[in-house]
């Protein structure tokens, strides 16, 4: 992953940001509506760039019964993720994919995440050892579908660090390649001014 300096500058202030109320929310709800409808027995559920462990928290809170852990790269990201009470049943652990070892999951999400990761290959990769088989993974990002979505991409990252907003069909090519199964692909009901946001996942294949 890279640099964490810009992350770390928004953890304060990241639950204030405009972005959640169009983009951010949204996206948790539709994500959480896809767990709950198929895969409402999952157990092992690891989120990847869990930013202020907001979807992380939520999900915990909505199944006891599973174990959630959150990773991030930005260390006052995960500071602000764990402020809040703790609960038996999520972890919060600073670091990337790589820090993840000898555990398998479920469901891996990526909200919002993967656009950052510099290597896509190599991360899909490591999900892909991750995931137990059977597991699926949930990938929910802005994408580059159309030339407003790269127009709007540009002011984008002024903002944050290096990041590559795919199109779907992109995406959806490098999940095949990483040995993943495609399994939907569906839009986040769209906001005039906020680029293509799509709800994409994969299944694990031996």
């Amino acid at each position: 992953m890279p640099s964490t300096a810009v992350w770390d500058f928004w953890a304060p202030r990241y639950h204030r940001l405009f972005v959640q109320h169009f983009v951010l929310e949204p996206t948790r709800r539709l994500v959480l509506k896809y767990l709950d409808e198929h895969v409402p027995a999952a157990r092992r559920i690891c989120d990847v760039g869990c930013g202020i462990g907001q979807l992380a928290r939520e999900l915990a809170v909505r199944r006891p019964g599973a174990q959630v852990l959150g990773i991030d790269p930005s260390p006052a990201m995960i500071a602000r993720a764990g402020e809040l009470p703790p609960m038996s049943n999520l972890t919060f652990r600073s670091g990337s994919l790589d820090a993840v070892a000898g555990e398998t999951f479920d469901v891996i999400l990526a909200t919002h995440a993967f656009p950052y990761f510099p290597d896509k290959q190599a991360a899909l990769r490591r999900i892909h050892d991750l995931l137990a088989p059977g597991g699926l993974l949930v990938l929910a990002q802005a994408t580059g579908e159309n030339a407003y979505d790269r127009f709007v991409h540009v002011f984008l990252k002024l903002a944050v660090s290096p990041v590559e907003y795919l199109s779907t069909i992109e995406l959806t090519a490098l999940l095949v390649h990483a040995g993943l199964a495609v399994a939907d692909v569906a839009p986040l009901a769209r906001v005039c001014f906020i680029p293509s946001v799509f709800l994409v996942t994969a299944t694990w294949l031996p």
